[in-house]
């Protein structure tokens, strides 16, 4: 406040008289920042355009004692881009997230307060984890399996529902799709959905808190059967015995896979599921094709692979043989298969070394000459054979041999 002097002055006499009036100063804003409420929604939603976010200011008082003031005063609500400013009303509607803020001005003394209020942003989508995925129908099933994941936290309200899908398909949970009878359901809550069809499924994710929706795609597509089999042993001596394993698998999984086999050696069998065991013997050399013919529902599968048989190795040694030259038993000859590799070494009765070779292959045969060429005389030679079978079987044999003119 300050002290102002009146002077008043008579212009017929000149006198004079002076008067001191006190003029106060008012610079007293509201006693509080305005006071602002949210309502209900509480956010921005992704339905602000139908439901935006009002805010309201209450009644607010001066600090001019005796002098209340109520609602109307003038007021400026200022939002950000693109809201606009309004001024004297008592509510503001917003529809983009951001600080928001309300200035009130005193009608008593032109002062004026601020306050802020922040909207938050609830506009985001749900996120699909796979936007477009693909399914399978498996063989032999009446359903394919829908799974519509979101990544990220999800706190309820979210519905799924299929608004796309091949004529006269089924589903489950009933209500995931658009119902002819009542074309407003909002979906199911469940993110597992069972179908019936082959084709392709639109589905709408949305979120009932917020309006907030994405739009994803699955394409059910048919099954397949792939044949398969491992064996223990594709290849030995015979007696050899193979046991098989059933690989066989459909698309999703091996359950259910009838299997029919042909050993190739006129045996065959039919087996229900995979893990039942397959194994036979084969007795004799040969090469032996093994059939799997494997059907699940409507699906067929065959796959072919061939064992190899072959004969066990051997050695047999005679005991006699007569190089008379009539063609007849000529040589000392050893009956051999399947060896890798033989060393032979034939002495006469005083320890003499006649003969000495290796073979790898195991045929040996002895004329009954000596090193130096000559025919030596009947009796009795003595011999030692090593050799190692190709089946692992290792020999060391030692005998004697009569030479007989």
């Amino acid at each position: 406040y300050a002290n102002y002097t009146v002077i008043s002055t008579n212009t017929v006499n000149a006198c004079v008289t002076t008067s001191v009036v006190v003029i106060s100063q008012n610079f007293k804003p509201p006693v509080s920042s305005p006071t602002i409420s949210i309502g209900t929604p509480t956010a921005i939603y992704c339905t602000a355009g139908v439901n935006p976010v009002v805010l309201t200011t209450g009644a607010s008082t001066t600090q001019n004692p005796g002098i209340p003031l109520s609602f109307p005063l003038p007021v400026l609500w200022e939002g950000p881009s693109p809201q606009g400013t309004t001024t004297g009303v008592s509510s503001y509607s917003c529809y983009v997230p951001g600080t928001y803020t309300l200035t009130i001005m005193d009608n008593y003394n032109g002062c004026i307060k601020t306050g802020t209020i922040n909207v938050l942003d609830r506009t985001q989508p749900p996120v699909i984890t796979s936007p477009v995925a693909t399914a399978s129908l498996d063989c032999g099933s009446n359903s394919a399996t829908l799974s519509l994941a979101l990544t990220g936290t999800t706190t309820g309200g979210i519905r799924y529902l299929v608004d796309e899908y091949p004529n006269a398909a089924a589903f489950t949970p009933t209500n995931a799709s658009i119902s002819n009878i009542n074309p407003l359901l909002s979906g199911t809550s469940a993110s597992i959905i069972l179908v019936s069809k082959v084709g392709t499924y639109e589905y709408v994710v949305s979120n009932t808190l917020t309006g907030c929706q994405a739009a994803g795609t699955v394409n059910v597509v048919p099954g397949d059967l792939t044949a398969n089999f491992d064996a223990d042993s594709y290849s030995g001596y015979a007696p050899l015995t193979v046991n098989f394993t059933n690989i066989s698998g459909s698309s999703l999984n091996s359950l259910s896979v009838t299997s029919i086999w042909s050993f190739g050696n006129g045996t065959s069998s039919v087996t229900a599921n995979v893990t039942d065991l397959a194994h036979v013997t084969y007795n004799a050399p040969g090469t032996y094709t093994v059939m799997l013919l494997a059907s699940k529902g409507s699906c067929l599968d065959t796959v072919w692979k061939t064992i190899k048989v072959e004969i066990p190795s051997k050695l047999e040694v005679p005991n006699v043989f007569t190089p008379n030259g009539d063609g007849s038993n000529d040589v000392f000859f050893l009956k051999t298969a399947n060896l890798s590799d033989i060393s032979a070494s034939i002495f006469d009765r005083w320890g003499n070394k006649v003969y000495e070779t290796t073979s790898q292959s195991g045929n040996i045969a002895w004329d009954g000459k000596n090193p130096q060429g000559k025919e030596c005389p009947s009796g009795v030679y003595f011999y030692t054979i090593k050799a190692t079978g190709k089946d692992g079987t290792l020999y060391n044999t030692k005998g004697n041999v009569t030479l007989v003119k």
